[in-house]
């Protein structure tokens, strides 16, 4: 596993400023599930909105824009690419590596 060694102890000193009275600091998830969790929804209403723009333009058109076949086509190609993606993460930060953030 790489070591990540954080080159910023306490991020609170660089966040600093003149904020107006009423401004609300922003919680960020703790973890990647919480952000995960927040982040579904957003995810869910694009490919909803996609698909709709897709059956809109074929009702249009009155020619399907896209075979369903290229749309399992695209998953897995983009699963494939994904780990392609993490092997390529592990030829850059080879096991036990230091890296500074």
């Amino acid at each position: 596993m790489i070591k990540i060694v954080w080159s910023i102890k306490d991020i609170n000193k660089y966040q600093t400023g003149n904020l107006p009275d009423n401004a609300i600091k922003i919680e960020t998830p703790k973890s990647v599930d919480e952000l995960m969790k927040k982040a579904l929804p957003i995810a869910v209403i694009l490919c909803v909105l996609l698909f709709a723009a897709m059956l809109g333009k074929t009702i249009v058109c009155k020619v399907v824009v896209i075979s369903p076949i290229f749309i399992l086509v695209g998953f897995a190609l983009g699963f494939l690419l994904l780990i392609i993606h993490e092997w390529l993460h592990g030829i850059v930060y080879p096991k036990d590596a230091d890296v500074t953030i």
